[in-house]
């Protein structure tokens, strides 16, 4: 670019707005850095001049991060925006890039890493803030512990959801209210306008599951409409549905698994033969043939303790949290003998898309 990359610190702490400030003055000295004490200040500096690269403190008088985010996606804002807080958890970084796109940093940070990210945001010259979904943005607003409304526009509807400390407790959609209006807002597209309330408390608790259960249910929602939709016709070799049965089309189906994020290792495990049908990945981090296997007893082991208890249902999936990985066993709907498992590295993967994408491959399994 022929004029200076321009930077925008806003934070209401004035010792770490400072700090930052002199860091990229002396090490970035080709930059123009300039100074918010909060999110309003911020746009009326976005709106005179152009900016780059914002770097946002969450809890700010006036207009505080999330606001800030909000009206900077609404304007197309073609700079990347980088969160800072001092109330997340590092781990959480993973998920919150890979829902919106923006870095996201906890204090304390090292001011010699918030530069290092701070250029690669400037060098990257890549869109974040316009990336940003309601999806990215409900995870937000759970990982930051928020009490707020958030109201969501789309097609000239509107529609609110609610959140008490983090939790979503509360959705409204016209005569709607609680899980089914939940799932109809997260379910529009990814262009809905959003406007953020802080401080709203929600008066009811209607909302009865997860956010993770139903961000994914909304997934599926979207999905079920697209295939709805008409398509163009394509010429078909045949009327028959592609079939991924014998040891290639399993083998074709684990490789898709595999492409799951943070995915390490997959299999198709027999609790009859107690042995795996196929499997790919693994390797040094995890060797399948040993781990698919030893799993059937976990599985066989919770269906005794169900049926000592009485309890007349079916798993949907079992997880073992590891200090480094994710285990995940999810035992086939149409085939009860089988079950698929999947070793996942704890700090790329992301639970919801896993059990998303397995229950597709499910589907499209054919033995």
């Amino acid at each position: 670019m022929d004029r200076k990359p321009t930077v925008l610190i806003a934070d209401d702490e004035d010792l770490f707005r400072i700090s930052v400030v002199e860091a990229l003055k002396s090490t970035c000295p080709g930059y123009e850095v300039l100074a918010a004490g909060h999110g309003a200040e911020a746009l009326s500096w976005v709106d005179r001049q152009p900016v780059d690269v914002v770097v946002s403190d969450v809890n700010m008088p006036e207009k505080d991060g999330l606001q800030l985010m909000l009206e900077l996606r609404d304007r197309g804002f073609p700079g990347s925006v980088i969160i800072v807080t001092a109330f997340g958890d590092p781990r959480l970084e993973t998920e919150v890039i890979h829902y919106g796109a923006f870095s996201y940093l906890e204090k304390p940070v090292q001011l010699s890493r918030l530069v290092g990210v701070i250029r690669n945001a400037v060098e990257s010259e890549r869109s974040h803030i316009v990336g940003l979904t309601l999806a990215g943005f409900v995870q937000l607003l759970a990982l930051e512990q928020k009490t707020c409304r958030l109201q969501v526009s789309s097609n000239g509807r509107h529609g609110d959801l609610l959140f008490r400390a983090g939790i979503l407790v509360d959705a409204r959609l016209g005569p709607k209210r609680g899980d089914g209006a939940a799932l109809e807002l997260l379910a529009w597209d990814e262009g809905a306008r959003l406007a953020l309330h802080p401080g709203v408390e929600p008066k009811l608790r209607t909302i009865t599951s997860p956010l993770n259960q139903l961000l994914m249910e909304a997934m599926q929602l979207k999905d079920e409409a697209k295939v709805a939709s008409p398509a163009p016709a394509t010429p078909q070799a045949s009327d028959d549905p592609p079939s991924l049965a014998g040891p290639d089309g399993i083998d074709s189906c684990l490789r898709e698994a595999l492409d799951i994020r943070g995915a390490i290792g997959v299999a198709l495990v027999s609790l009859e033969t107690g042995e795996n049908l196929g499997q790919v990945g693994g390797g040094a981090l995890l060797d399948l043939s040993i781990a698919g296997p030893a799993n059937v007893d976990v599985v066989r082991a919770k269906m005794i303790v169900m049926k000592d208890l009485g309890i007349e249902d079916w798993i949907e999936d079992i997880l073992v949290t590891l200090g480094e990985q994710y285990h995940l066993i999810r035992p086939l709907s149409e085939h009860s003998h089988l079950f698929l498992y999947v070793a996942l590295e704890r700090h790329r993967a992301n639970l919801a898309m896993a059990r998303r994408r397995l229950m597709d491959l499910e589907r499209s399994l054919v033995l």
